[in-house]
């Protein structure tokens, strides 16, 4: 949301903790649906950094249990999703995020979502990415890899280049990721072959993607974001291998045994 771009500068006046970045981030999402006034921050020329603190902490004072909330409740879900273009990144984005599919093709260049959905029980905040596809873009792809946690790399069944440019995407990824001595197994990574509703025009097959993916230690879907087919259970699989990657034994506690309750 539009308050994030004050990160830095509540950092560096010691408001907000480095490490406190994204749960005061999540504060953020909280204040613009219970501060009355919120409107008034949406003014380019009344949102200065003395009304934002004055609402944050008359924010915590009327909403202690949101405040506990923010630093147990709930898990931050950042994933950015990737593929050549027009395959369908921002039609399953969106069809994630507001259960919508857009009628007509408009190129990505970077698109930031967020949404809370319940993902086996616990509450999620996913923060998703979505990218362009076009090659004079791909400059880009290094800092959108090195940005998220995990990763939907998305084709087009009715396309066999989409597939080759999805296979530079995971080499790309592959690199980034080894530099750092991190080995693709465990990198949180779901390939979706989206317009799966388009079977009579299949030019990949399923099998042999399947048969890479298991290679590659990966989870495979067959989607259509037109018809809403396995678009979320993509998204949860790469929030669950998140979850098991970065969560420290100290989270999973804390999450363990609880039981979270949403009003949408």
């Amino acid at each position: 949301m539009g308050l994030e771009r004050f990160t830095p500068k509540f950092i560096n006046d010691g408001y907000v903790r480095e490490s406190e970045i994204e749960n005061f981030h999540l504060e953020m999402f909280w204040l613009q649906d219970d501060v009355e006034d919120w409107p008034k921050l949406r003014n380019e020329e009344l949102a200065d950094l003395g009304i934002i603190k004055g609402h944050l902490r008359k924010w915590r004072k009327r909403y202690p249990e949101r405040k506990r909330a923010a630093s147990s409740g709930v898990s931050r879900i950042p994933i950015t999703v990737l593929g050549g273009g027009a395959v369908g990144k921002s039609s399953l984005t969106l069809q994630m995020i507001c259960n919508e599919f857009p009628d007509y093709y408009d190129p990505t260049i970077e698109d930031k979502y967020t949404v809370q959905k319940i993902c086996d029980g616990q509450v999620s905040m996913f923060d998703i990415l979505d990218t362009a596809g076009q090659e004079e873009y791909l400059a880009l792809v290094d800092d959108w890899i090195r940005c998220s946690k995990g990763y939907v790399l998305v084709y087009s069944i009715t396309d066999v280049n989409s597939w080759q440019e999805l296979m530079q995407f995971y080499s790309r990824i592959q690199r980034i990721h080894e530099s750092e001595d991190i080995q693709m197994k465990d990198v949180p990574l779901v390939v979706v072959g989206n317009k799966c509703d388009l079977k009579k025009d299949r030019r990949v097959e399923q099998e042999m993607v399947a048969n890479q993916c298991r290679e590659w230690g990966c989870a495979f879907f067959e989607a259509s974001a037109k018809e809403n087919i396995n678009v979320e259970e993509a998204f949860f699989e790469c929030a669950r291998r998140i979850r098991k990657l970065y969560e420290t034994p100290e989270e999973k506690n804390s999450t363990s045994g609880k039981k979270w309750c949403t009003i949408l």
